[in-house]
């Protein structure tokens, strides 16, 4: 079990979201928790630039996923990265454990297992010039 469990938020905190990944929506419901959790989630997960927005009675067109009570915040960030990973597989996109930089107009994904120095490459890069579109997962569309 999680050492860090989600707090529960007030009666009657939204307990349904909206989290859009790269365009891709996937409706969360969780028990009540305060909206201040999702900041130490969201950054953990690939294509989501902004928090999940309060959706009270989603019309269920996207994927649901539903939050075990209790979970921690470790524990949501795993089930919600696996997912959206369905989630673009489905749309025919792949989430790399890549790092990506550009410059001019030519993309480049460092690969690389855990501690290969991924990060630090595309650090030495950004300092030359080149632009980090993505850290840790790149989603990458296939035709």
């Amino acid at each position: 079990m999680n050492r860090h469990p989600v707090p529960a938020g007030p009666p009657g905190t939204t307990d349904r979201w909206e989290l859009v990944s790269a365009g891709r929506a996937l409706a969360v419901h969780t028990g009540p928790m305060p909206a201040g959790v999702w900041d130490r989630v969201v950054p953990h997960l690939p294509g989501v630039t902004e928090p999940p927005q309060p959706h009270p009675d989603p019309d269920h067109s996207s994927p649901v996923v539903h939050l075990p009570e209790g979970a921690g915040v470790g524990d949501v960030r795993r089930l919600l990265n696996a997912h959206l990973h369905l989630l673009h597989l489905a749309a025919e996109c792949l989430a790399l454990h890549a790092v990506a930089v550009e410059r001019d107009g030519v993309a480049v994904l460092l690969l690389g297992g855990h501690g290969a120095g991924k990060s630090l490459t595309a650090l030495a890069l950004a300092e030359r010039g080149w632009r980090v579109l993505a850290g840790d997962v790149t989603l990458l569309d296939t035709p």
